[in-house]
């Protein structure tokens, strides 16, 4: 089976097989970083967190300090269970796993407390769709961890009729402090199955396995507007492109590891600087940066 990644305005494609397309409207909040800068307190929180690195604070540890700016920016609503219970998530191309906090999250330790303290927790008691899984799920990012247990339910992308019943989801039961300091309730995977904490179907790949879009593919518009909060910070179109906001041209570009969305990087240009090698890239909606090697990097800091 092939797989390709379209680059055109933040599109991004699976090949897998066939009716309907789903416009979904997502919305773009004050990141902490931006918060932090108006309220003049950058410099405090970097400070607090560096202190919190040198103490071992956390358990999850970190693994990308750039990571820090916390820049989740781009949100998307989605529902579980019946009736609909609603969070908001991360929709995110660089994990493959679904997860929101559980009613149980935060029982057991005060740190974990913290992390879910006020999010919108699931409640399997109150869902008629609900199956038990009973295994448990463990998923680390750059930031920190979630985990807990899985179960069953119908999910639906708000403000569509695309649901798809019996989706595989983390019910998280503790978070890393790092999502205390988040507006999200969890994270919505977009990857593959290969990138799944838990050996399950990602929710779109399940979506087009059960026949429920016109094309296995998916669309992601992402809107700037600059510093702040805006209701209409783009769209996700699944099962077709997005005409509308995104270009005529498409570029083709073959996936070199169907895990992330990554391809081959043929070189970079800053003005009128040229950087070429044989480099792989992912591409990567739940991340705000741009990142490489240090020594790329700061060359690229040098000229611009």
């Amino acid at each position: 089976m092939q797989y390709f990644l379209l680059l055109a305005q933040f599109i991004f494609l699976i090949s897998l097989s066939n009716c309907v397309v789903h416009k979904m409207s997502i919305a773009r909040r004050e990141t902490l970083r931006e918060e932090l800068y108006r309220l003049g307190k950058i410099r405090e929180y970097a400070k607090l967190l560096t202190q919190t690195r040198l103490t071992g604070e956390s358990s999850e540890g970190t693994v990308q300090h750039v990571t820090d700016f916390h820049d989740f920016a781009y949100f998307g609503n989605i529902t579980l269970g019946d009736p609909q219970q609603q969070f908001l998530v991360v929709l995110d191309t660089g994990s493959s796993s679904l997860w929101v906090p559980d009613t149980s999250c935060g029982s057991n330790s005060f740190l974990s407390t913290s992390a879910c303290r006020h999010k919108h927790r699931y409640n399997s008691k109150t869902s008629k769709t609900y199956r038990k899984d009973g295994r448990f799920f463990s998923i680390r990012y750059g930031t920190g961890s979630a985990m807990g247990f899985l179960g069953f339910d119908t999910l639906c992308f708000w403000g569509t009729s695309l649901c798809v019943k019996n989706q595989t989801f983390g019910q998280a039961t503790m978070l890393a402090s790092f999502f205390a300091r988040q507006s999200i309730d969890g994270i919505l995977g977009l990857g593959f199955p290969l990138r799944t904490a838990d050996a399950a179907l990602p929710p779109f790949i399940n979506a087009v396995q059960q026949g429920l879009v016109e094309k296995p593919i998916f669309t992601v518009y992402l809107e700037h507007h600059g510093p702040g909060s805006y209701p209409n910070g783009g769209i996700f179109t699944y099962g077709g492109e997005d005409p509308e906001n995104c270009g005529d041209v498409i570029k083709w570009q073959p996936l070199t590891r169907a895990a992330y969305w990554q391809f081959k990087l043929d070189g970079i240009e800053v003005k009128n600087v040229h950087f070429r090698d044989n480099w792989e890239a992912i591409s990567d909606t739940g991340s705000s940066f741009i990142g490489g090697p240090a020594i790329i990097i700061e060359k690229i800091a040098a000229v611009s």
